[in-house]
């Protein structure tokens, strides 16, 4: 209301005379109207989706506190304090969202603010990786991209540039396959919400050469009875750590065993030409199988009667050539066996 005056006159009596004294004296009160409720509060106008969001709706003047209701459409997801006006919530959908304030004092007056929110989707992302390195002819580490952002549901991926060849990518992110050609490759993949926000992302893939057994596939000759031994060797994959082991279902030559560092050695108990496959593994679990021969022949043997003809005392002995065959059938060199003790 407006400001009014009133007109009062006051009278004061002194009653501590035998004569009682007076006075009078006429004074005016003007009570003013209270200030105009104004808002002055932030309120931002923009949001993003499924981001937390404050605003401050509020307001001065009116007459002793203000108090705060909502008044037209609000959405679901935003709420009022009724004692300070902040305004709050987290945005479940996007698009347009007009609402309005009113401050009300304790005598009832009140003024009403309008709102206009535009809530968006956050930009969406996709997250940068350094991807694993891949070996020809061995399954790629499965490896799933990530994004973030936009709807943060029903991401769909495709590759808007080639992967390096024998790869693929799903559309649920997944890159997979078997290399088939070493290089660094790199290519852009785009990535889309269920909303249709899209998003792009560049990555890079290395491929080395597979592991790969560069010992000869066919190993040398062994003898039954003597010791054999043979070192195999590999390249390629990660080039550290490689473990060998008899391939699955492959059966070692008789009296021949191998060990984890690719040696294969013992002594050969029976004649033939074995095949036998070897695997071997790398540190990150690439694998190569070859399968290898060998021919094992008899071990060298003496074939002179163990009882030589007699001798006799001063007489030049000419009894015995000694014999021998198996081992390679030649080359054959004599010796006493001293370490036995023999002697004439």
């Amino acid at each position: 209301t407006d400001a009014t005056t009133t007109n009062l006159t006051f009278k004061l009596t002194d009653s501590g005379t035998a004569t009682a004294l007076t006075g009078t004296k006429a004074l005016s009160l003007t009570v003013n109207a209270a200030p105009a409720i104004s808002f002055s509060g932030a309120v931002p106008a923009t949001a993003t989706y499924n981001v937390a969001y404050a605003g401050n709706a509020t307001a001065t003047g009116g007459a002793r506190a203000l108090t705060y209701s909502k008044s037209g459409t609000w959405p679901a997801w935003l709420s009022l304090n009724a004692s300070t006006g902040a305004v709050s919530g987290t945005p479940t959908a996007v698009g347009t969202f007009p609402f309005s304030v009113t401050a009300s004092d304790a005598f009832g007056d009140s003024n009403s603010q309008g709102y206009s929110l535009v809530v968006t989707y956050p930009t969406l992302t996709v997250t940068a990786a350094t991807l694993p390195t891949g070996y020809v002819g061995s399954n790629y580490t499965l490896t799933t991209l990530a994004a973030t952002g936009g709807s943060g549901t029903g991401y769909t991926w495709t590759s808007t540039s080639a992967l390096p060849a024998g790869l693929g990518l799903s559309a649920a992110g997944v890159i997979s396959g078997k290399p088939t050609a070493t290089g660094t490759t790199s290519f852009t993949v785009k990535v889309t919400d269920s909303a249709s926000n899209t998003g792009n992302g560049t990555f890079s893939i290395t491929v080395n050469a597979g592991v790969s057994i560069t010992t000869a596939t066919t190993l040398p000759t062994g003898y039954v009875g003597s010791n054999y031994s043979q070192t195999l060797a590999a390249t390629g994959g990660s080039g550290t750590g490689f473990s060998w082991t008899f391939a699955s279902g492959s059966t070692p030559p008789a009296g021949l065993n191998l060990s984890a560092a690719g040696v294969l050695g013992g002594k050969p108990t029976t004649t033939g030409t074995p095949s036998f496959s070897i695997t071997v593994t790398d540190s990150m679990s690439n694998t190569a199988t070859v399968t290898f021969s060998m021919t094992i022949l008899a071990g060298v043997s003496i074939t002179t009667a163990p009882t030589l003809p007699s001798g006799y005392q001063g007489t030049v002995y000419t009894g015995a050539t000694l014999t021998a065959t198996g081992g390679t059938g030649t080359g054959y060199a004599w010796s006493w066996a001293a370490a036995g003790g023999s002697s004439l």
